[in-house]
């Protein structure tokens, strides 16, 4: 994922698994636990939530999700790119509306999400 500069949005999102598919199957065969795939099944597709794998354990998901947040999504140099090619098609108005909601807290200018 750092190799690509110019994407404006790169969303990381663990897979879900779900009851019925292939992919399910495949997860019960490998040792998957299937009261920790089913609980995952209720949460949000975007809500994070790190399930421990018969190879990985929760804690180093949630330690390749950190090196993922800093080092590509807030990336200075993709984020400046980012922004360039937004700019093609929002106003600064609604760059800086998302980014607040985005980030969850009052960006006033645009400076401000190069500078956090």
């Amino acid at each position: 994922m750092k190799q690509f500069k110019k994407c404006v949005l790169p969303f990381l999102f663990p897979a879900k698994y779900y009851k019925g598919t292939k992919m399910y199957s495949k997860a019960i065969e490998e040792g998957f636990s299937v009261d920790e795939l089913e609980s995952f099944q209720l949460g949000l597709y975007s809500e994070i939530q790190f399930c421990k794998t018969p190879l990985l354990s929760e804690n180093f998901m949630k330690k390749i999700y950190s090196m993922y947040i800093r080092d590509v999504l807030l990336n200075k140099e993709r984020m400046r790119n980012a922004i360039s090619i937004q700019r093609n098609y929002l106003t600064d108005d609604e760059i800086l509306l998302f980014y607040s909601s985005f980030f969850g807290r009052e960006i006033r200018n645009i400076g401000q999400i190069l500078s956090d």
